[in-house]
């Protein structure tokens, strides 16, 4: 079964089921990745410096905007 059929499969559940699976897809993909868990020491490492970079003032911010649009890009070139 191809992702566009079981994507079909699933549109046809109802509401809450649909829910619910894509719960659990969501907690697959952040338990593949422990340096996206919170407790990891990797994710703490990176907070603190980031956080010394903002009281540093050795930073350099965007505007909300700028930081979708970011997004936005980034997401359509990983599609492609």
């Amino acid at each position: 079964m191809s992702a566009s059929d079981l994507l079909t499969e699933v549109l046809k559940l109802p509401r809450q089921q649909r829910q619910a699976l894509a719960e659990q897809v969501w907690q697959s993909l952040d338990s593949d990745n422990d340096d996206l868990n919170e407790d990891s020491p990797a994710f703490v490492e990176e907070l603190k410096r980031r956080v010394e970079s903002v009281k540093s003032g050795n930073y350099e911010s965007v505007s909300f905007q700028e930081a979708i649009s970011y997004a936005r890009t980034k997401l359509a070139e990983a599609r492609q």
